[in-house]
C-alpha cells in the first residue's frame, strides 16, 4: 500500500483566521509547513472499530438554490472546507447555542426561585395569602 502524503503550509493569516473562527489555540495548527499522510490514524489505533467512529449518514435535504450557491462560493473563495461541511458546522453551532440558551434560562429561573425562597418578606406575603384562603 503506497502512502498518500500531502504537503501544506499554514500561514500566520491562516492561523489567525482559525482562531477567529473559534479554533482552540491549543489544538490549532501553528504557522509552518506540514506533511499529512492518509491512514496514519488507523495504523496508530488498530483496535478502534469503524463502528466506534462518528459516521455522517447520507441524507437528502432540500435547500434553496441561493443558499447552496452562497456556501459553494464561500468555500471556493475562502479556502475553507467543503460547503456541505460548512452547512453542517453552522447547524451544529445553532444547536449548541440553543442548548446553551435553554440551560442559561433554567439556571436563571433556579436562581430566581432561590432568591424568593430566601426572601423573608416574600415568604411572609405568601403565608398571609394562604391564611386568607384557608
Amino acid at each position: 500500500m503506497k502512502a498518500n502524503k500531502e504537503r501544506f503550509e499554514i500561514t500566520q493569516a491562516d492561523y489567525e483566521q482559525m482562531l477567529k473562527e473559534g479554533a482552540d489555540p491549543e489544538y490549532a495548527l501553528k504557522p509552518g509547513k506540514y506533511t499529512a499522510q492518509r491512514g496514519r490514524f488507523a495504523k496508530k489505533y488498530p483496535d478502534l472499530k469503524k463502528d466506534d467512529v462518528e459516521q455522517h449518514p447520507q441524507t437528502a435535504i432540500y435547500l434553496d438554490t441561493d443558499i447552496v450557491e452562497f456556501f459553494k462560493q464561500h468555500s471556493k473563495n475562502s479556502e475553507s472546507m467543503a460547503y456541505q461541511a460548512e452547512i453542517n458546522n453552522l447547524l451544529r453551532h445553532y444547536i449548541e447555542n440553543e442548548r446553551s440558551a435553554k440551560k442559561s434560562k433554567r439556571r436563571r429561573q433556579q436562581d430566581d426561585f432561590r432568591k424568593l425562597l430566601s426572601d423573608t418578606a416574600f415568604i411572609k406575603a405568601v403565608a398571609e395569602r394562604v391564611r386568607k384562603v384557608l
